[in-house]
């Protein structure tokens, strides 16, 4: 095809991906690994005589690290990632094997956490990545840091804690 350009198998406007605004949205609350087990946790009443705070970061973003280093000068916060960790998988298995999200949610449920710290990677509009919903999965409640267009695909705007209307005062 020398001199002459190849045609795109799709139009430009054609985009599947988890934004809402997308042609074909498809975020993570649909996947179907994830749908009907999420539908399931938030049918049920929150378990009682929960405590605690867990996080799992290991990608070292500085905010986030920054913010979490803060946040743990004033309350004790379970850190299983390779960020600030000092706690490790109550299990064999862990980061790296095939279940990590099993071994994950079963983590926070067998420990008995309250809160699961949700701090997005990156902040991008519409960008909700699996962290949140793994709080929900778990029965957890989501402090969530990210994008302020999470409130479209959450189940409720008092189902989760907006780190982000927090200003450190």
């Amino acid at each position: 095809m020398h001199g002459k350009q190849c045609r795109r198998p799709f139009p430009d406007f054609m985009r599947v991906s988890y934004t809402l605004s997308s042609t074909i949205p498809y975020p993570y609350m649909c996947y179907p690994e994830t749908r009907q087990p999420l539908i399931d946790a938030l049918k049920l009443d929150p378990p009682s005589g929960r405590h605690g705070i867990a996080v799992f970061v290991s990608n070292p973003t500085p905010w986030r690290k920054k913010y979490l280093k803060e946040l743990m000068t004033y309350i004790h916060i379970d850190s299983y990632g390779d960020v600030l960790h000092n706690t490790d998988m109550p299990s064999s298995r862990g980061k790296g094997s095939d279940d990590f999200i099993s071994v994950k949610l079963d983590s926070i449920k067998e420990k008995g956490y309250k809160c699961l710290i949700a701090f997005e990677n990156s902040i991008f509009p519409e960008y909700v990545t699996e962290k949140i919903w793994h709080a929900y999965l778990s029965q957890t409640i989501p402090i969530y840091y990210g994008t302020s267009d999470v409130y479209d695909q959450v189940p409720g705007v008092n189902t989760f804690i907006d780190a982000t209307k927090f200003d450190g005062r």
